[in-house]
């Protein structure tokens, strides 16, 4: 903006978030990268053979030590398993960022993880992992309703 005073031109410059910055977490499971206002993040995605969250979801839910329970394709494979309360030798690791689309919730998370060496990886059964460091410093910067988008 340009404004003339007293016979000076003033220059203004408004602060606008670049689209990148914007309050919107981008996930790309190509590259295993989520990004949020600039800060890349490494994750864990979906390994090959299973469905893909792909397209534009919402937060609606965020939880602390979340709690974990085998779907049934898992128990298919793996009857033995159970479900577990939220700790350290939980799969859905120290946060979990629950995904929602069209206000419906879906069965996808954002989600830290028991298995650390999984990061970089696709080894997920569908959701986005992240290292739990990283996804309790993004649970304590991402607010309730931010758009989430996962890309192929």
């Amino acid at each position: 903006m340009r404004f003339w005073i007293a016979g000076l031109l003033v220059l203004v410059s408004l602060a606008v978030a670049p689209p990148a910055l914007a309050n919107v977490i981008e996930v790309s499971l190509s590259d295993l990268t989520l990004t949020y206002k600039g800060d890349k993040y490494k994750i864990a995605g979906p390994r090959n053979g299973v469905r893909k969250p792909i397209g534009t979801f919402t937060i609606r839910r965020k939880v602390e030590w979340p709690s974990w329970t085998p779907t049934a394709n898992m128990l298919k494979k793996n009857p033995r398993l159970r479900p577990m309360r939220g700790g350290p030798n939980n799969p859905l690791g120290a946060r979990a960022l629950y995904l929602y689309s069209g206000g419906a919730p879906t069965m996808y998370r954002i989600h830290g993880t028991n298995a650390p060496s999984s990061i970089g990886r696709n080894a997920s059964a569908g959701c986005i992992r992240m290292f739990n460091k990283d996804v309790i410093e993004l649970f304590n910067r991402v607010p309730k309703g931010t758009k989430v988008i996962i890309r192929a």
